[in-house]
């Protein structure tokens, strides 16, 4: 879970549930897109931006178990 905040307001607007121990985060070109690197499940979930949830969430250690 991490949470959104408005930074103006210092108030926080949302929280976005993700996978376990959620450490890195990385916006996508256009703003619509959050990508959150979730240690502990080896997984990255990616945010829809505008509708605050995530659209879908990438099982790193399948990837790997597949020689990629």
């Amino acid at each position: 879970v991490f949470d959104v905040r408005d930074p103006s307001a210092m108030r926080q607007v949302a929280t976005i549930p993700v996978q376990k121990n959620p450490e890195a985060l990385a916006l996508g070109r256009d703003g619509d897109r959050l990508y959150v690197a979730n240690s502990d499940e080896d997984s990255i979930s990616i945010v829809d931006v505008r509708k605050r949830k995530v659209a879908s969430t990438l099982d790193l250690r399948s990837i790997n178990a597949q020689g990629y």
